[in-house]
C-alpha cells in the first residue's frame, strides 16, 4: 500500500497525463509502471532491463513483447512461492536516492 503522499502524486500524474493528450490507457500504463517501481518490484528503466536480459539470452524479443528462451528458467520462476519472493525482497534493502531497491544477500 502506498503512503498518502505517493497516492496523491499518482492521482495528479493520472490527471496530468489525461489532460495532456494521453488516453486513459496510456496514463494507466505509466501509473502501473511507477507503482511497480516505487514498491521495488521492477527497475525504473524496465525496457532497458528487458533488452539487457535479451542480450544475455535469458529472454527473446518477439515483436513488442518478450518470452523466455529457456523452459527451465520459466518453470523455476513460476514455481517460486509468492511468500518467498516477498521475504527475499525484505532480507536486505539499499536506498538508492529513491524507492527502496531490494537485493538478495
Amino acid at each position: 500500500m502506498l503512503p498518502d503522499s505517493e497516492r496523491t502524486s499518482l492521482r495528479r500524474l493520472i490527471f496530468g497525463l489525461n489532460r495532456g493528450g494521453f488516453s486513459r490507457d496510456q496514463a494507466l500504463y505509466y501509473v502501473v509502471r511507477m507503482t511497480l517501481w516505487l514498491n521495488g518490484h521492477t527497475p525504473f528503466k524496465f525496457v532497458k532491463f528487458l533488452d539487457h536480459c535479451a542480450r544475455l539470452i535469458l529472454l527473446k524479443k518477439v515483436g513488442v513483447g518478450y518470452i523466455f528462451i529457456h523452459r527451465m528458467l520459466l518453470e523455476y520462476f513460476a514455481e517460486i512461492p509468492q511468500s518467498t519472493r516477498s521475504e527475499d525482497r525484505e532480507t536486505a534493502s539499499i536506498t538508492n536516492g529513491g524507492p527502496t531497491v531490494s537485493k538478495r544477500v
